[in-house]
């Protein structure tokens, strides 16, 4: 993923003759230069703020996802129906709605034979993924070493927590679900990992995803609230 770049230049065009002159609709990437200076535009959409005279390409924006914790009424009954056998014999059932740009989906979270779920759902009540708590040490041997060669990237991590994530197959709900509940592994499965991580002196919260093979897919910030937990 390209990091998130701002790029200034102190140039006295109007927008739209920098439009029509470099034809910015139409890069994809390319090398250009301003102020005798070479300059990587390296992004498929490119925004362009035009403030008292300098303009400002940026190259990517941050994306927000908050949950927020709901009431049982307030989750789709298809929902409640599906994981009913497993909800009977939990504790600690927490229900949440969350909110990541347009993406809207209702989460379970939910304690089960003694260890801790959480299942989501699209807005439509189709079935996202089941995510399991576990043990950063209970990982596959050969994933884990594959994962802690990303965590060694920073002076210093902590790990908060390990959950396995088993995303949708082309069974039913009800059927997907029971798989990840038997710990079934030929569903896809995914790793996400909460640490602290501390890189030049500065520590942060970073939730990242790795493949089952422990890659690194994807990372974002981890920001909290006390009415919420929003990632970034």
């Amino acid at each position: 993923m390209i990091s998130p770049s701002v790029i200034c230049f102190s140039v006295q065009e109007s927008f739209l003759e920098i439009m029509l002159t470099h034809n910015l609709c139409e890069w994809t990437s390319a090398d250009i230069c301003f102020m005798n200076k070479p300059v990587q535009i390296a992004s498929k959409v490119i925004m362009i703020l035009l403030v008292s005279g300098p303009i400002v390409l940026m190259a990517q924006e941050n994306k927000t996802e908050r949950e927020t914790r709901i009431k049982k009424s307030d989750t789709p009954l298809e929902i409640l129906n599906v994981l009913e056998p497993y909800l009977k014999e939990s504790t600690r059932i927490k229900y949440y709605k969350e909110i990541d740009g347009d993406h809207r989906s209702f989460e379970v979270k939910f304690k089960w034979k003694s260890k801790r779920y959480s299942i989501e759902f699209l807005e439509d009540v189709r079935l996202e993924d089941i995510e399991v708590t576990i043990p950063f040490e209970t990982i596959d041997q050969g994933s884990k070493e594959q994962i802690l060669l990303k965590l060694q990237t920073y002076d210093r991590y902590k790990v908060r927590k390990t959950q396995k994530q088993y995303s949708s197959d082309q069974s039913s709900a009800a059927e997907t679900i029971s798989k990840a509940m038997r710990g079934n592994n030929e569903i896809t499965i995914r790793y996400e990992i909460v640490l602290d991580t501390k890189s030049k002196g500065v520590w942060s919260t970073t939730e990242m995803t790795f493949d089952q093979s422990g890659q690194f897919l994807f990372e974002k910030q981890v920001i909290k609230r006390s009415e919420d937990h929003i990632l970034y």
